[in-house]
């Protein structure tokens, strides 16, 4: 076999203690099956030999010249054996053979033969595993044994080996040769298809492994303030961190600590039978409990039970105050709205829709105020804003990036949630703050109120257009416009329109707005500003909401031959 001497394949992996499982039962299994299958390529060789003239060799051999062939050499175990396999031609010593003279025949023609050598590992005894190694050009066979821990070697190699041949160049040789190369050669496709397999089977194993270690590291943190899932990945450095909704019976939500980045009072719990704190639980690694614990400054460790589902979970709570004579501080300053924005915010998106009830360790039974998100476009502060903000981008540490946002507007000059509203619309959120990806959040959110009174009705063919705007109720104007039906469409119009056409409060609904559905919806299906425009008026509330007007000069003209819609409703006026 002129290829080198050697032909085969070599694998090594690392396996545990029964993982090593190949075709056919593990390393000792594609070793029976390589002894199977070279036994098989031996009696075809053997049969081949016979219709030559020559004698039979390995697994059948003639039992009438049991010389004329060397038999299989198997170092048999408790693990299913491995054999050392070792065959020799027997057409290169045929003549000798039959005279009985083996060694005479090896001496003088230096003996043709094929020695393929497995070593693998095989499981012993008392957390042991011995290593039986097989190879060697001569036949000969050797056995060694190591103690090893939980972690196993599987170490497979497959060579077929030519020995010189002084006389014999055949081409019954050569046809030896190369079916042996072929069985060798499949053999250690097997054996490597095997070995693929058990890497799999050991990288799943370890990644198991890896993450059975990491749950034995693993604290449960109850939040019930403002540590919601965006601010929590920003405080741990996780931007994969997972909350999922709970509650704490048992204990109620007080306010007491003020802390000066929230500008206020911040919360913790008390023990306050029948009531219940609605929060979260995370699971958070040694680490990520560390860099929180750094923002927990005042507060302590209280192991607790939330509820998640039915599944009752045992989990740790930051409490307010050290002191052994009280639980928790009593409240000393009232919360601002950016951290009732934080709760609101933290319980919206667990699925707890109630509103955040104010209450003091001194009497935690009693509620002294209760708090109701009024929608992001009612917002008093430019910090609640910023905490709205974040809730989308999560990527802020807060609190002391409200106030950096804040400050940014103020040098912008922008002052109020009003004011920031106007600016994002004229500019479209696109230089309210430096910061893109929260420009981009606040185009986003929904600042703006906008009244409509046609087609945008709910159940009307353009109702689509407003996307997830937040319907605010119905509404009407607190002054009289001109209303009138343009045939596909009602148009209102005020300054332009004819005198002496009737006019009339109009009546429709107020929708919380974004900036984007703004500008990229409403206004194009407007034409605005040219066919309509978008101008403010006041409602019969009080506030201030967006109204499209008619303002096309030709448009304006055809009023006069257009029908009034009475009462200004151009829903009832449809039915």
């Amino acid at each position: 076999m002129n290829v080198g001497g050697v032909a085969g394949t070599s694998a090594a992996v690392g396996s545990q203690r029964g993982g090593n499982r190949m075709r056919g039962g593990g390393a000792n299994g594609a070793t029976r099956y390589l002894i199977a299958k070279v036994d098989e390529v031996w009696e075809g060789l053997g049969r081949r030999a016979n219709k030559g003239g020559g004698a039979e060799v390995g697994a059948g051999a003639n039992a009438a010249t049991p010389t004329s062939s060397r038999k299989t050499e198997a170092l048999e175990d408790d693990a299913g054996g491995v054999k050392n396999l070792t065959r020799i031609c027997a057409k290169c010593c045929g003549d000798e053979a039959e005279d009985g003279n083996v060694e005479a025949a090896e001496r003088a023609q230096g003996i043709g033969s094929f020695d393929i050598g497995i070593s693998g590992v095989a499981g012993g005894a008392d957390g042991h595993t011995v290593d039986y190694e097989a190879v060697g050009d001569n036949g000969d066979t050797s056995k060694s044994t190591r103690a090893v821990r939980r972690n196993l070697d599987v170490v497979v190699n497959i060579g077929v080996v030519e020995k010189p041949h002084a006389k014999c160049r055949t081409e019954r040789h050569a046809l030896v040769e190369a079916e042996l190369l072929a069985a060798s050669l499949d053999v250690a496709g097997v054996l490597q298809e095997g070995v693929d397999n058990l890497t799999r089977v050991l990288l799943s194993v370890s990644d198991c492994f890896s993450r059975r270690v990491k749950r034995m590291n693993v604290v449960t943190v109850f939040n019930y303030g403002s540590n919601g899932v965006a601010q929590l990945r920003a405080r741990v450095g996780n931007p994969n961190l997972v909350c999922r909704a709970a509650s704490l019976p048992g204990y109620a939500r007080v306010f007491c600590l003020r802390a000066g980045g929230w500008g206020g009072g911040v919360a913790s719990i008390c023990p306050c039978d029948k009531a219940i704190t609605y929060g979260s639980v995370c699971s958070l690694t040694a680490e990520e409990k560390g860099r929180l614990d750094m923002y927990e400054g005042g507060y302590r460790e209280v192991s607790v039970e939330a509820r998640v589902g039915d599944e009752r979970v045992r989990a740790i709570a930051y409490v307010a105050g050290r002191e052994n004579n009280r639980f928790t501080p009593a409240l000393s300053a009232a919360p601002s709205e950016a951290y009732l924005t934080a709760i609101s915010v933290h319980l919206r998106e667990n699925g707890w829709e109630s509103p955040v009830e104010v209450r003091s360790s001194a009497a935690p039974a009693r509620v002294l105020e209760v708090w109701r998100h009024p929608g992001v476009h009612r917002l008093e502060t430019l910090a609640a804003v910023a905490v709205e903000v974040n809730a989308i981008t999560h990527h802020w540490e807060m609190p002391q990036a409200a106030a950096e946002f804040v400050a940014e507007l103020g040098r912008k000059g922008i002052a109020t949630v009003r004011e920031l509203a106007d600016r994002a619309l004229l500019e479209n959120g696109g230089t309210t703050v430096d910061d893109g990806v929260a420009a981009a959040a606040l185009r986003r959110l929904a600042l703006h109120r906008v009244f409509v009174y046609g087609t945008l009705l709910r159940q009307c063919r353009n109702h689509h257009y407003l996307g997830d705007s937040l319907f605010l109720g119905e509404a009407m104007t607190l002054e009289p416009y001109v209303f009138a039906d343009f045939g596909a469409f009602p148009f209102a119009a005020d300054e332009g329109a004819p005198p002496g056409r009737p006019r009339v409060p109009l009546r429709g609904e107020v929708y919380a707005v974004s900036t984007d559905c703004l500008a990229r919806s409403l206004d194009p299906l407007e034409s605005h500003p040219s066919f309509y425009r978008r101008s403010k008026v006041l409602l019969s509330d009080g506030d201030e909401a967006w109204v499209y007007f008619l303002v096309d000069p030709e448009a304006l003209e055809d009023i006069a031959a257009r029908p009034d819609i009475p009462g200004g409703d151009y829903r009832a006026y449809l039915l």
